[in-house]
C-alpha cells in the first residue's frame, strides 16, 4: 500500500515538474509587447465614409449640409462635394448642375468621374493617362524611397523573416506622396509653405490637365494631382488621389490640409457633401403621393372580388 502511494505520489511530482518545465520555457521564448490595435468605428462614423471630413469642416466654422439626393441645388458661392454614383437619374440634373457652377457655385469631384458622359462635355479639366511605352512604376514613399538601410556596428544582420515582414509592411501602408503648389497661384496658408504630403493611392503616371490657367494646383511627381479652374462665375476642383477623403486617409500626412483648401472650408462657407442617392421604396412612396388612389383601387378590388365570389 504504501508502495503504490509512494509511485503515486512520485508521478504527480514528475507530472507537477513536467508542466512548470514547459511553463518556464514557454515564458522563456515568448516577448510581450504592446500593440496599438485600431478601434473599428462606432455609431456615424461606421455609417459614413466622410464624417471626419465633415466633422473638421465644421471645426473651422462652415455648415455642413449631407442631402440624401441632388433634387435641390446648393446655395449660390456653396461648395458641393459630389461623390454619388446616381446623382444623374434624371437627365436634366446635369444641365441645373452646370448652370449652378457657371452662377458661382464650386464643384468638387474625384478624378474618377471625370469621363462621365454628363460631364466631360463641359467640365474644364481632364485626366491624362500615362504613355503606352512608359513602365508602370511601383507605389512608394517618394520621400523616402525603398533603400536598404545597412545595419550599424555592432548589429546582427537582418534576418531574411524579417526583411520579408518589413518590406510587407511598406507594401499594405498607404504610400505616401510629396506635393507642391506651384508659384504661380497663391499660397493656402499664411505660412507661406507650399509643400504637402499627400497619403493615399494614384496610379503612376495619370495626371490632371486643363487648357485654362489654374486657380489653385498640387503638383506631384508626374504631373496635377489636384486641380481648380473657373468655370463661368464658378469654379471646379478635381482630386486625382483615390479616397483622400475617406474617415481613415483624410488626417494621415498633410491631407487634412490639401482637404481644408480642396473645400475651401472657412468661417461662414457652405459644404454640400452629396455622396448617395436615397430614394424612397415604392410602396411607401404610392401611399405618401397618392393614397386616395390606393384606396379607391383597394376598395375596387375588394368590390370585384364580392361580386365574383360563388353564392
Amino acid at each position: 500500500m504504501t508502495t503504490l502511494l509512494s509511485r503515486d505520489l512520485l508521478l504527480r511530482v514528475l507530472m507537477a515538474a513536467l508542466v512548470l518545465g514547459a511553463g518556464v520555457w514557454v515564458a522563456s521564448c515568448t516577448e510581450w509587447v504592446e500593440v496599438d490595435v485600431p478601434r473599428p468605428a462606432r455609431g456615424e462614423a461606421a455609417k459614413n465614409p466622410l464624417y471626419v471630413t465633415q466633422q473638421l469642416v465644421r471645426r473651422l466654422g462652415a455648415t455642413v449640409a449631407t442631402p440624401s439626393s441632388l433634387s435641390t441645388l446648393p446655395p449660390p458661392r456653396a461648395t458641393l462635394l459630389l461623390t454619388s454614383w446616381y446623382w444623374d437619374l434624371f437627365p436634366e440634373r446635369a444641365q441645373r448642375l452646370k448652370g449652378w457652377v457657371e452662377a458661382g457655385g464650386h464643384l468638387v469631384l474625384y478624378a474618377n468621374n471625370l469621363d462621365h458622359q454628363q460631364l466631360k462635355g463641359w467640365l474644364p479639366i481632364s485626366q491624362l493617362k500615362p504613355p503606352r511605352n512608359k513602365r508602370p512604376e511601383p507605389e512608394g514613399d517618394d520621400e523616402e524611397e525603398d533603400a536598404e538601410v545597412e545595419p550599424e556596428e555592432g548589429e546582427g544582420q537582418e534576418s531574411a523573416t524579417d526583411t520579408a515582414m518589413r518590406r510587407l509592411g511598406l507594401m499594405i501602408q498607404t504610400p505616401c506622396h510629396t506635393t507642391v503648389e506651384p508659384d504661380s497661384v497663391p499660397a493656402s496658408y499664411a505660412d507661406g509653405g507650399r509643400r504637402f504630403k499627400i497619403c493615399s493611392y494614384v496610379a503612376s503616371g495619370w495626371k490632371l490637365q486643363s487648357a485654362t490657367p489654374p486657380l489653385w494646383a498640387l503638383e506631384g511627381r508626374d504631373g496635377p494631382m489636384m486641380l481648380r479652374v473657373a468655370r463661368g462665375q464658378g469654379q471646379i476642383t478635381v482630386i486625382l488621389p483615390a479616397g483622400l477623403l475617406d474617415n481613415e486617409r483624410v488626417l494621415k500626412g498633410d491631407n487634412g490640409l490639401a482637404t481644408v483648401t480642396a473645400l475651401q472650408a472657412r468661417p461662414g462657407a457652405q459644404v454640400w457633401f452629396v455622396s448617395e442617392e436615397a430614394r424612397e421604396p415604392l410602396l411607401s412612396w404610392l401611399w405618401h403621393q397618392a393614397w386616395v388612389v390606393v384606396l379607391l383601387g383597394a376598395a375596387a378590388l375588394l368590390l370585384a372580388l364580392w361580386r365574383g365570389a360563388r353564392r
